[in-house]
């Protein structure tokens, strides 16, 4: 049950829900100490019962009531006031109880016991999050959106909406949300409060159980939830024609589900055994790092999936063990358990775009070691490298200037003309 107690008289206010909390421990019970207030939460709870003063510091208690009815019209309405001039045009309002102070928990569950509509029934109404993907992410309930906050709550949510029911750990979590960080302690303990706010909010709407929580992980429950993405993936017409080309546009971890979106996922699936056979990646390192397949870009779902590849170029497809990428991505944080559970989820996301593009056999991984199959991509520092003169004038400074674990190779592409040189004199000899 969710309770809406509205006083301006603090030790009221405490009292009132004291006594709601003795009748009901489960459930949530909100104060607020003016009209204003009591607005707000009604624009983001469905609250079953309010219990308001006929008086209130900023605001008449009537006219709140009016204005929550019009919000929530199966509202259960109760005055407790010191006055009883306001009767006649309370029960005009159908009001469920009219109260006067000092009240005591007979008299409140007296109330309860013979409320206008009965938590039961409200209870057993379909209470589902509803959550609209297509344009910019918003969820709501019976039609109510619901506000949220801190920004960081409502994109948690969001990405368990993307990740389609999947029950995703703290360093996937994590990663989403803060692609930059290292996934250490302060990350870490601030996505907890996140999951506990969250969680916390979905309550307070009745729609907690969306969420499922599991050994540390957590998930959609989609038999709780009306999306119009998971309708569009059914293949319903209405969600169909809603897609314009925008999804979740106010967050980048969208990308990767939009260009599926766009793209059309089950073409690709269908395209891909003939892609493997005679497509090669084009590379390109000096300047900014891109990757193309017939002159589309490889679309990476986050910055650091885009550096870790750019890293197994950097080796020039050799094998290399897992804890030395690790080490080298992740050589700022201390915990190396959180940056190997991010790395993993990287390397996923990165396989999965590889994929996407029937690529993803360009990723080899054997033994805690992974390594790039050279005879599928075309590589300009590989050229360089190879000596193929097309690369002549290439300045060693613009090789992967994002990435500091770079210089070793920029320093040793700044070597690469006096070599050169050498070697053709000996030829010539």
């Amino acid at each position: 049950m969710i309770t809406l107690t509205v006083d301006g008289n603090p030790e009221d206010l405490s009292i009132i829900s004291g006594i709601l909390s003795n009748i009901d421990s489960d459930g949530d019970h909100i104060r607020a100490e003016n009209g204003s207030k009591a607005l707000k939460v009604a624009d983001q709870y469905q609250i079953d019962v309010v219990f308001i003063n006929t008086e209130l510091p900023d605001s008449k208690g009537i006219e709140i009531a009016e204005k929550i009815l019009l919000r929530q019209s199966e509202t259960n309405i109760v005055f407790v006031t010191r006055d009883a001039s306001y009767a006649v045009r309370a029960f005009g309002l159908f009001a469920s109880g009219y109260l006067m102070k000092p009240v005591s928990e007979q008299d409140i569950r007296s109330t309860m016991r013979n409320l206008r509509y009965s938590i039961k029934q409200a209870n057993e109404k379909s209470r589902r999050l509803e959550v609209r993907c297509f344009g910019t992410f918003e969820a709501f309930v019976n039609g109510i959106p619901i506000t949220f906050e801190r920004a960081k709550t409502k994109q948690l949510l969001a990405y368990l909406i993307d990740r389609q029911g999947d029950l995703c750990d703290i360093p996937q979590m994590v990663c989403a949300l803060w692609p930059e960080s290292d996934g250490g302690p302060a990350a870490t303990n601030y996505l907890r409060r996140l999951i506990s706010h969250l969680q916390s909010v979905l309550n307070m709407h009745g729609v907690g159980e969306a969420i499922i929580r599991s050994w540390g992980k957590m998930g959609i429950n989609k038999t709780m939830v009306d999306c119009d993405y998971y309708d569009y993936l059914e293949g319903k017409p209405e969600a169909v024609s809603k897609f314009k080309g925008e999804y979740m546009s106010q967050y980048s971890m969208g990308e990767m589900t939009l260009a599926s979106l766009v793209m059309g996922q089950d073409e690709i699936e269908q395209d891909t055994p003939e892609i493997k056979k005679d497509k090669k990646l084009t590379v390109k390192c000096f300047g900014n790092f891109e990757v193309d397949i017939d002159d589309e870009p490889l679309i990476f779902s986050r910055r650091k999936s885009r550096e870790l590849f750019a890293f197994l170029i950097d080796r020039q497809g050799a094998p290399c063990f897992v804890d030395e990428i690790v080490d080298i991505l992740w050589e700022e944080t201390e915990d190396h358990d959180s940056a190997k559970h991010i790395f993993r989820t990287l390397l996923y996301e990165l396989r999965k775009s590889l994929d996407k593009i029937g690529m993803e056999d360009v990723i080899i991984k054997e033994h805690r070691q992974l390594a790039l199959r050279r005879d599928r991509i075309d590589c300009d520092f590989w050229k360089l490298l190879s000596g193929d003169r097309g690369a002549d004038g290439i300045k060693p400074d613009r090789y992967l200037r994002e990435y500091a674990w770079a210089e070793p190779s920029r320093e040793m592409i700044r070597s690469l003309p006096e070599k050169i040189i050498k070697q053709k004199k000996i030829t010539a000899d």
